[in-house]
């Protein structure tokens, strides 16, 4: 280090210390930004992989040709069934009574 005389130059080496210490700090949140954003991507990559495995999984796991009908809600909820759906309270009364 130098040697400093006066205050004025003790106020100036402080000055450019506390320039330089906050300059090396900002430099490093910059740098933590950067790693941070670079790390979500890689995870967004990683979580987008992995549905894409278990949609191809899924597809391979269902039946090939099967003829199952494929049920639409709208639908099914217009259409009868043949049972009668009944609450729990109507089906002890049935069994006990």
């Amino acid at each position: 280090m130098e040697k400093v005389d006066t205050e004025e130059e003790i106020e100036s080496f402080t000055l450019g210390a506390q320039v330089r210490c906050k300059r090396t700090a900002w430099n490093g949140v910059e740098q933590a930004e950067k790693a941070k954003t670079t790390v979500e991507a890689q995870l967004r990559k990683w979580r987008e992989q992995k549905q894409k495995r278990r949609e191809a999984a899924a597809e391979e796991s269902a039946p090939k040709g099967s003829n199952l009908p494929k049920t639409n809600v709208a639908t099914y909820n217009k259409t009868h069934t043949p049972y009668q759906v009944i609450n729990i309270e109507e089906l002890q009364l049935l069994h006990n009574g």
